[in-house]
């Protein structure tokens, strides 16, 4: 996923209960008292975040940062791709919170594993556990859809004689190797970064998943 960056700027809309604002800015930033104030009155950004390299945890602290200044009364507006100090000479990309939220509402995979599940399930999964394992399907699976079952298991071995030798569970049910969870977790994060700002359907993450099956490359949602 290290192939995005999306720099993302909080800028808040409404100065009113500015001294609510400002210790929830600066729990999240340690930043100065006096410059939260001014940025927060001339609408300048209040917090920048490097939303790619951020871990999960990082990711949740960022987004419950704001849902707390939401929850004060703030109006917030997210931007991506900002770097000055006011809103002049660059384009406004707005970010709905919306998208952001649903990356860092992630499901926790050990429950999960060697368990079908299907795609609404495997793109809510956090990618740094996703890329430990191998996603194996049915035989004869050639295009998924929202009702393919998937397997998460370990991967595949190869002995002295470069054959191939599937992990138990894998094998006693006839599973198939599908993708490795790394190339999983780029399909899900490049149909998220080519749809930003809209929040992908599932839909939207079968066409990439069956895309990338047949064609070896992401698919070009434009």
């Amino acid at each position: 996923m290290g192939q995005y960056v999306r720099l993302i700027y909080v800028a808040i809309q409404n100065s009113d209960n500015c001294s609510k604002y400002i210790p929830i800015i600066r729990k999240f930033n340690n930043g100065s008292l006096n410059d939260i104030r001014e940025n927060i009155i001339s609408q300048s950004h209040v917090i920048s975040f490097n939303w790619d390299k951020a871990d999960v945890e990082e990711k949740k602290k960022f987004t419950d940062t704001l849902k707390n200044l939401m929850s004060a009364g703030a109006e917030l507006m997210l931007f991506k791709d900002f770097y000055n100090d006011t809103f002049t000479n660059k384009e406004k990309r707005e970010i709905p919170l919306k998208s952001l939220l649903q990356e860092t509402e992630t499901v926790g995979i050990s429950k999960h594993l060697r368990t079908p599940i299907k795609i609404e399930r495997l793109i809510q999964f956090a990618e740094n556990e996703l890329d430990m394992h191998v996603l194996y399907t049915n035989p004869n699976v050639e295009i998924v859809d929202m009702y393919t079952e998937f397997y998460l298991d370990d991967p595949i071995e190869v002995d002295d004689n470069d054959s191939e030798i599937y992990p138990p569970f894998a094998k006693a049910n006839k599973l198939l190797y599908y993708f490795n969870g790394d190339i999983a977790s780029d399909i899900i994060a490049n149909t998220r970064h080519q749809l930003d700002p809209k929040v992908p359907s599932v839909d939207d993450y079968i066409k990439n998943f069956n895309y990338y099956s047949k064609h070896d490359c992401f698919i070009d949602f434009n």
